[in-house]
């Protein structure tokens, strides 16, 4: 009777997770065909990490079931395993981030020294692909490509989607402005656009840090957890046992449900909100 329930568990908690993760990664690939029309390099990214987190769910939780038999631990522990590499990973994806962000501003000041000096917008453009900041260079070096035979404007809309901050879509914005209609001090307007990103660059720079401590936390509090957990399997298996029944998997899953909730909480609090503002419509929209 025992084994029917537990083979009843691992059916419905494996379909479960199973269901899971495909509308996870369904949301992932909706959410990177928003924010770029044709960033392939970011979906690959994208797509990559989310491979990483699957597979390392998936391996853990086979490993836990084939040890204890534990179909709800096993569910727990590939959840718990597959949200490890974006709970100690988000440090580089934001240096990354304000990285670009100040490459915007670099490249925003190149643009208006070069205007003011009384060069065209597609020269300058021209000319900046080879010296535009390197986090920045690839999108910048394909607009110079992609404004070729009159199609600045969609390459402009192209080039926003691309680096995907509303930054990068304020200065697009300026250039298509000035290439379709008569707008003066465009230097100017490129020199103040390179002023606010360098703040808004600083300012993340002050939130990273206020988040740190937050995030530090979190991570203490789920390593001392599963190095709790680990102890009590090595050195005190019999006080575990309880969970071999049916009843046990049942107080497993609303225990380690309660934590994983908890856990999700503390992430949230040290992660930093998307940056709302200006964007333009995409190309052919």
């Amino acid at each position: 009777m025992v084994s029917l329930a537990l083979a009843t568990a691992a059916g419905v908690t494996a379909g479960l997770g199973l269901f899971l993760i495909v509308t996870g990664a369904r949301r992932a690939d909706r959410s990177s065909d928003r924010r770029a029309a044709t960033a392939a390099a970011p979906k690959k990214g994208s797509s990559r990490s989310w491979a990483v987190q699957i597979a390392l769910g998936v391996v853990t939780g086979l490993t836990l079931l084939l040890l204890t038999g534990w179909p709800v631990g096993a569910m727990l522990a590939a959840a718990l395993a597959s949200r490890l590499p974006a709970a100690f990973g988000g440090r580089l994806e934001q240096t990354t981030h304000i990285a670009r962000v100040e490459a915007i501003a670099t490249w925003a000041g190149q643009l208006r020294d070069m205007l003011v000096a009384g060069s065209g917008i597609m020269e300058t453009i021209e000319v900046t692909a080879s010296l535009s900041p390197r986090p920045i260079r690839p999108e910048v070096q394909r607009l110079a490509v992609g404004m070729r035979g009159g199609q600045l404007v969609p390459a402009l809309r192209r080039f926003a989607s691309e680096v995907g901050d509303p930054m990068a879509h304020l200065v697009a914005g300026s250039l298509i402005a000035a290439s379709t209609e008569h707008v003066g001090h465009l230097g100017d307007l490129l020199g103040t656009l390179a002023a606010r990103t360098r703040e808004q660059a600083a300012m993340r720079l002050r939130v990273e840090a206020d988040r740190r401590p937050v995030r530090t936390q979190a991570r203490l509090i789920m390593v001392t957890t599963l190095l709790c957990v680990v102890g009590l399997f090595a050195f005190d298996r019999p006080l575990v046992e309880a969970y071999d029944s049916a009843a046990g998997q049942g107080v497993l899953a609303l225990i380690g449900g309660m934590f994983l909730g908890a856990f999700v909480l503390l992430a949230r609090m040290g992660r930093a909100e998307a940056n709302v503002g200006f964007v333009l419509a995409e190309a052919g929209s």
